[in-house]
């Protein structure tokens, strides 16, 4: 009765939701089972954004020592063709589908891999991945060209066909130094590269305040996982521009909201430890963020505050077209300046070939060119 008559004291649900947000998520359930007033208040969006804001939300990125996600049409086909094949042998590892890793499955030489985003036991979210080995023996192009052409462009752009990150300086550096502060030896590494092609969060969990950290506890939960945090020495991601609101703009405005779509997509890895690719910005259609492991093992999550103090480079748009005016006002200025050219070269050629030597002729000469600077002076200023 005593629990009873506390609770009913509690008439605002403010203050009863401000208690339950400390909760662990594992006990949501049997709160939702106690009263109808608890159900209420963790079922509402309030209760899972208070706790988003306070950093109290629980975030797992499960990934399974053997791959169970999706796997294409085509190569579950080739996987039935195999295994119809191959020798019927119940005891023997030919029973496993041939495509698949303990983390991914195969597709020309790439490992393909996806895992689901978790916030308080709940799905939030989607993460895919693709795993590009450096040392291919078809060469790194080749195996990026066949994934994707973004991929392709991330390829061509920082890498040697040999797999060698060593076409753009900070990530050749960074690069470096997390091989070394690895303790690799001096043989080129046999892991992967990661390039995180997708990173989905519901609308629900975008909580953009300055307390949220969802999106990069997930990215951290994820890069250092047990099945995959020796597997990649460099991961790399393309924001992405969601068109929500730059579909409704034109011009300017639109341009405007696409930059603002892109880093607010690339905030949370910022948080989570990644950093820009600022060389570049202006040679490319995208911005690129960057991580190696050293940057997850060096750095904490930053705050959505902290994260958007960090300064973001975007590409310098081209020279637009000039107007009409711009133009003639343009061209009367070149006329102006050639006549001026050609006047005073000839003033210089008689100088020089008649009376450049001539002592009475020195200060009517300089006169004349005092006077024609004035005038072109006031043809200016009057234009």
């Amino acid at each position: 009765m005593s629990s009873i008559s506390i609770l009913n004291s509690l008439a605002d649900d403010d203050t009863l939701r401000s208690a339950l947000i400390w909760t662990g998520a594992s006990d949501h359930e049997h709160l939702r089972q106690t009263c109808s007033r608890f159900r209420d208040i963790c079922d509402s969006q309030m209760f899972l954004q208070q706790r988003c804001e306070e950093g109290l939300a629980e975030v797992e990125v499960p990934m399974s020592l053997r791959y169970t996600g999706e796997v294409p049409e085509h190569l579950q086909l080739q996987n039935d063709e195999n295994e119809s094949n191959s020798d019927s042998n119940s005891n023997s590892e030919s029973d496993d589908e041939p495509k698949r890793n303990e983390f991914g499955f195969f597709d020309y030489g790439v490992v393909h891999s996806d895992a689901k985003i978790y916030v308080d036991k709940k799905e939030a979210g989607l993460v895919k991945m693709q795993f590009v080995p450096f040392n291919h023996e078809d060469g790194f192009h080749a195996v990026s060209d066949a994934v994707s052409n973004e991929l392709t462009v991330l390829a061509t752009t920082f890498f040697s066909s040999k797999g060698r990150p060593n076409r753009v300086p900070s990530v050749q550096d960074a690069f470096t130094e997390s091989i070394s502060s690895r303790h690799w030896a001096t043989t080129y590494p046999f892991n992967y590269f990661l390039y995180i092609s997708k990173f989905q969060l519901k609308k629900l969990y975008q909580c953009n305040k300055s307390g949220s950290t969802i999106g990069a506890k997930a990215l951290k939960n994820l890069l250092t996982n047990d099945v995959l945090v020796d597997k990649w020495e460099l991961a790399m991601y393309i924001p992405e521009c969601t068109y929500s609101s730059s579909m409704e703009s034109e011009g300017e405005a639109r341009l405007s909201s696409i930059h603002s779509d892109m880093i607010a997509d690339m905030r949370k890895f910022l948080q989570a430890g990644f950093e820009q690719v600022k060389e570049t910005v202006n040679i490319t259609d995208c911005l690129q963020v960057f991580c190696t492991p050293a940057f997850l093992e060096k750095k904490d999550i930053l705050t959505e505050d902290e994260a958007s103090a960090i300064p973001v480079k975007i590409k310098v748009e081209p020279f637009k077209e000039q107007s009409e005016e711009a133009k003639q006002l343009l061209a009367f200025f070149v006329e102006k300046c050639s006549s001026r050219r050609d006047h005073m070269e000839k003033i210089r050629h008689f100088e020089q070939m008649t009376c450049s030597d001539h002592p009475t002729l020195k200060e009517p000469l300089a006169e004349a060119r005092q006077l024609q600077e004035e005038a072109n002076d006031g043809a200016f200023e009057q234009a």
